[in-house]
């Protein structure tokens, strides 16, 4: 995998549009359409975790 495209690497912050990064890295890497929709699913699991912990806080 992509040292690029490891989790962890962004910030999710919905006034930034760092989707548009991870599509584009995703393009130009050379991982298989199931990789690519795994990769996908585990940054939005971390998105939902941390969205989660920020609602927690602000409680």
């Amino acid at each position: 995998m992509n040292k690029e495209l490891q989790l962890g690497k962004y910030e999710f912050f919905p006034n930034e549009d760092y989707w548009e990064k991870i599509f584009k890295e995703l393009k130009q890497s050379e991982m298989t359409a199931e990789e690519q929709k795994k990769h996908l699913e585990d940054i939005l699991k971390l998105f939902q975790k941390r969205k989660r912990k920020r609602k927690g806080k602000q409680i």
